[in-house]
């Protein structure tokens, strides 16, 4: 069916490529297809094959094609793949074709405004997932497969602009294979970081990406766990596993002796997880048409497991619903060459539909997918909160946008007290974040600002923001500070919040702790665990039995500059010191560079009231 002027003009798809997240020797782009002539949707598994040469034709004609093509419609491309029967709300492919591709800088023109999305819901509980491990095991033992990609859905009520959704599920995962699809019946946000293949004058690579681990919440933790997912035997075999399986998929349709590996186990770094790829590359032969090469590498073996073709039938057998457009494959075919006519003279980049949701406006539903892949030594527990770890995409932006924060002591005699400690906790923060750090600029700011402000002991207060731009303020120490009023912040902070460990503009879980206590000078807060972590301005001190003890960064908080210092002199040890140890310590103090020791007097009984409250 020919579509109507009214319904092109709902239609709009752009591609985007976040700054800074394309791997080496891929070029990040960002699109936006304008002018739409025509709209190629099919609903069934049969029409797929003809639906993707009209989309070939088009490109041959000078056209932009861009959208998607669903998991479902995989029985259409080979019918020895079996999947679930489609469930007819959303086309099985949709193509969206243009007469203008754009360049643009990344979600240039996207608009971001308050979500309305309830709590994302999993299809499975923990149990429910167990009870499919544990049959993926018994598959396994009979020889059926080695690997089997178990997904789920993951559905909220969602009543709000899906464009906006779009932009958080970008900040919250930057990545450079970001897409926005609206149809004007539906929409699809995607913020995948797996490449499914990019193609070039007939230069064919693919990515796929088998192995994940959550991000830390301090540096150290952050390069542990990378180091962790990169010496683990086990992620490195299901990752050679899929390698195989896409050498296998690209021999189908690449010129003799073409396919190799380029890069194996590589760990990349995204905003909530480090995940490991690796990157396959052939050459395209001639006269291989767009049908016959999603034939041979749709779907995605990263998102199957191995062997393809078994693998597909017990995930049928397992999975409750049908994936539509998660796991699919979403991107662009483009003229690359003038009078070229064959697929070798296109171009195209589409991204494994991961992190991915569509929104449902009829139904008022937003649905992603989340999964992982199972192997025999796969244990049930670890691969659910593997999922729930991708999932953390959908819990929206890191935050606001937040600046890194230093306050240093600046003093006539000395200059800035323990500057070598803030700089490298700032820098350890900026590749924590991706922040731009360069450091002689920054002690140039630094400089200019003490050299036209003090003239006494001051608070110098420098804030970093991610392009590597600095802003510092001074301002008059004033009188010395002996002591101040205490009491322990009602509501506990949490441990899994990663700005705890950092210091930066975002402060509002010290923010939180004052309310209520106005009339406090320094609040104490307290985790989930009823451990004692820090006070909003500075690390505690304690002094139990002779001994002074400060919380250990575990706990969650910063690692203060001060603190850093003390422990390296050996005047302070690290502990866990629980809400009991703060009200029966001699001393309680709160350090920090700029105020050194400042006694804390705990108010006693608001402190037991707070307690209960928390």
């Amino acid at each position: 069916m020919t579509p109507s002027v009214q319904d092109l003009k709902k239609i709009g798809v752009r591609l985007d490529a976040l700054p800074d997240t394309a791997p080496p020797g891929v070029e990040a782009r960002s699109f936006v297809f304008d002018d739409p002539v025509d709209v190629i949707c099919v609903t069934r598994p049969d029409q797929v094959h003809n639906a993707l040469a009209r989309i070939e034709e088009h490109v041959a004609a000078g056209c932009h094609a861009a959208g998607y093509i669903g998991y479902e419609a995989a029985t259409g491309l080979d019918e020895a793949l079996c999947t679930a029967e489609p469930s007819g709300k959303i086309p099985l492919l949709w193509f969206g074709v243009f007469r203008q591709r754009r360049t643009v800088c990344a979600l240039e023109g996207v608009e971001a405004s308050p979500q309305a999305a309830s709590a994302w819901l999993p299809e499975w509980t923990p149990v429910q997932h167990e009870q499919r491990v544990k049959r993926v095991r018994d598959w396994i033992a009979a020889g059926d497969t080695y690997q089997v990609n178990l997904t789920m859905k993951l559905r909220a009520a969602f009543d709000g602009d899906p464009e906006a959704l779009y932009h958080a599920l970008c900040l919250a995962q930057p990545t450079p294979l970001c897409a926005f699809i609206d149809t004007g019946h539906f929409a699809v946000c995607s913020a995948s970081p797996e490449l499914h293949f990019a193609l070039d004058q007939g230069d064919l690579i693919t990515r796929p990406m088998k192995g994940t681990r959550p991000r830390g919440r301090w540096a150290t933790e952050d390069d542990g766990l990378a180091e962790e997912l990169a010496d683990s035997a086990k992620e490195r075999a299901e990752n050679t596993m899929i390698v195989d399986l896409l050498r296998n998929d690209l021999g189908r349709v690449a010129g003799a002796g073409s396919v190799r590996v380029d890069r194996l186990w590589d760990v990349e770094r995204y905003r909530t997880v480090w995940q490991m790829t690796s990157t396959i590359r052939a050459q395209l032969r001639d006269r291989v048409t767009l049908p016959v090469l999603f034939s041979a590498l749709f779907p995605c073996g990263s998102i199957t497991g191995a062997p393809k073709i078994r693998t597909m039938q017990i995930i049928d057998e397992l999975e409750d619903a049908p994936r539509g457009v998660y796991t699919g494959s979403i991107g662009y075919i483009s003229p690359s060459k003038e009078g070229g006519t064959g697929l070798c003279d296109m171009e195209a980049r589409f991204s494994v539909a991961i992190r991915t949701v569509t929104v449902e406006r009829e139904r008022r539903m937003a649905v992603a997918g989340v999964g992982g892949g199972i192997t025999w030594d796969s244990v049930a527990a670890s691969e659910y909160a593997e999922c729930m770890t991708k999932a953390r995409f959908l819990s929206g932006p890191i935050a606001e946008p937040f600046r890194l924060l230093e306050t240093m002591r600046w003093e006539p005699e000395g200059g800035i007290w323990l500057l070598e400690r803030h700089l490298e906790r700032l820098e350890t923060s900026a590749r924590y974040f991706d922040f731009h750090f360069d450091r002689g600029a920054i002690l140039d700011s630094i400089l200019k600002g003490v050299t036209e402000g003090c003239t006494s002991p001051a608070r110098v207060r420098l804030t970093l923001a991610e392009d590597g731009s600095t802003l510092v303020e001074i301002s008059d120490l004033g009188e010395e500070v002996v002591s101040w009023s205490s009491a322990i912040a009602p509501g506990a902070v949490h441990t899994d919040d990663v700005f705890l460990y950092h210091k930066t503009t975002n402060r509002i879980a010290y923010d939180r702790a004052r309310q209520g206590l106005d009339h406090v000078d320094e609040p104490i807060l307290v985790n989930e665990r009823g451990e004692v972590t820090e006070t909003v301005r500075g690390n505690v001190v304690v002094t139990l039995d002779g001994r002074r003890l400060t919380p250990p960064v575990e706990s969650g908080l910063l690692p203060g500059t001060y603190r850093e210092e003390l422990l390296h002199q050996g005047e302070i040890e690290e502990g866990i010191v629980l809400v009991e140890d703060l009200l029966a310590a001699t001393e309680v103090f709160s350090v920090n560079s700029v105020r050194r020791w400042v006694r804390l007097n705990l108010v006693v009984a608001e402190a037991r009231q707070n307690i209960r409250a928390s």
